[in-house]
Formats: C-alpha cells, structure tokens, sequence
C-alpha cells in the first residue's frame, strides 16, 4: 500500500490523536471542447500510470456505483475511453485503493473532454483527530517538540499496547 500522510499529533492521557495536515486535491480534472471528437460524445483522458488503472472507477449518476471501468484504450496522453455524452452533468470519480467516498466533479456546458490526472493527495491517508492508545513508554520515541509526524504504511485497524 502507497499510502501516507503527514500532521500533527497530540497527547491527551494515554491516547495518542493524530490530525492530518489540510488535503491536496485527489485528482486535477481540466475540461475543454474538441472538435475531433464526433457530435453525442464525450472522450475521457485518464493520465494515470498502468498499475492504478485498474482501480479507477468512474460514473455520470446522480448516485454512482462501484462498476468496472469501461475497457480503456492506452495513448501516448494516458488511457483514453469514448462515451456517449451523460444526461447527468456530473463525473463522479474513485480510486478504488485509495479513496471512500466518490469525488464528484461537476461538467461545464459544451465539453467533451476531460482530461483527469492524479492530484498530490491521492493515496494520502486521513486522520482527523484519530486515537490511538499510547504507553509513556511508546511515546519517548516521538521526540520532535512541535508535534509533527509522518506515516507511512499501511493504514492500522487500531493500535494499543
């Protein structure tokens, strides 16, 4: 697992809370119009490397589901898939290794492109104000004196001593 964040831990008792510094975007989503692409559809650019396409996820609904992305077509840009213009003007977007919820993505009138790369947050855990359980033991080797704490794994369950 790729994933990792960074922020600030605090100390209450024997509970250790852990907040993540502010989130940067999961995904950079630019839209335009191309004329090379035929009238009724919309070209999706996905400028992710192979080993994450296969956890991409996308839908244009109103309430999204976890289906299997359409078979892609790999570009010289990324990996490209053709679609029928959507009625509902929403791309709803997830990265099934990373993300919890669908990232939602409104489109503006008139495109037909989108072109979606991965921002810096993607595969960055959350933790906001997160316990963990502590012994004073555990704790001396947490030593940096402004509270700053980098992790990096995979996410635990819980942790306690």
């Amino acid at each position: 697992m790729d994933q990792f964040t960074k922020g600030t831990w605090q100390q209450e008792h024997d509970t250790l809370y852990l907040t993540s510094d502010k989130a940067a975007p999961k995904y950079i989503i630019q839209a335009s119009k191309d004329t090379k692409i035929a009238s009724g559809k919309i070209l999706l650019v996905f400028a992710f490397n192979y080993q994450h396409v296969p956890y991409l996820v996308f839908d244009f609904s109103a309430h999204p589901a976890m289906d299997a992305m359409p078979a892609a077509k790999e570009t010289k840009d990324g990996f490209e898939v053709l679609l029928d213009q959507p009625s509902y003007r929403h791309l709803n977007i997830l990265h099934s290794m990373y993300d919890t919820a669908f990232f939602d993505y409104p489109l503006p009138p008139d495109v037909n492109k989108l072109h979606i790369a991965p921002g810096e947050g993607l595969g960055r855990l959350q933790f906001d104000r997160e316990a963990f359980l502590i012994s004073k033991e555990k704790l001396v080797s947490a030593t940096n004196k402004d509270h700053l704490f980098i992790f990096s794994g995979k996410p635990p369950e819980a942790v306690s001593f």
